[in-house]
């Protein structure tokens, strides 16, 4: 029987990084995977993204710049969805979603569905959907990937705790298949 329960995240076996070490980490662990996939959990309404262009404009409350900013990276995508496809690489992102939509859940799913449109395999769900796994609070942020965890247009955001934990857990891949009982998960809490 499914689970809803939320795995347990265990702390003491956390390893905090900085910023630069986690982005550098997660950037190595991607351009490892092959013929694998990396999913992602999205929970948080609100983040402060550091480094888009098109996230400052909408912080700016210029939202025609910050669609057009978004539009304007088509090539990149392009190119990412061709590599992507030469390693046999998926990447699988689930946003929860709360009413009102806040402003940075409106400009996150404009950027959603061009990545979507390039190869990403995205779901929206409702937060009332996730509501029986959340007895003690929201879920976490979470990336796992099925070779190494990954992430492709995330990067840590400000005041939220990064580490890397190593708890034995089982992942599944894209192709069904399990990977070993131990496995690496980024964690943002």
């Amino acid at each position: 029987m499914l689970d809803l329960l939320a795995p347990a995240l265990t702390p003491e076996q956390d390893e905090r990084l900085t910023r630069p070490a986690y982005k550098q980490d997660f950037r190595e662990r991607e351009e490892a995977i092959r013929d694998g996939s990396s999913w992602k959990l999205e929970r948080r309404q609100c983040f402060e993204e550091q480094g888009s262009p098109s996230r400052d404009a909408l912080r700016r409350g210029d939202w025609e710049e910050a669609l057009r900013l978004l539009a304007d990276r088509r090539d990149a995508l392009a190119a990412t969805a061709q590599e992507d496809e030469r390693r046999g690489y998926a990447f699988h992102r689930v946003r929860v979603v709360e009413k009102p939509l806040t402003p940075y859940v409106q400009w996150e799913l404009h950027s959603q569905r061009q990545c979507a449109e390039y190869g990403q395999r995205i779901r929206v769900v409702p937060a009332t959907q996730v509501a029986a796994s959340e007895g003690t609070g929201p879920l976490p942020e979470v990336v796992v990937g099925a070779a190494a965890p990954s992430s492709k247009f995330c990067t840590p955001k400000r005041g939220l705790r990064m580490a890397r934990s190593a708890t034995p857990t089982v992942i599944l891949s894209s192709a069904g298949r399990t990977t070993s009982g131990r496995s690496t998960r980024w964690v943002k809490r």
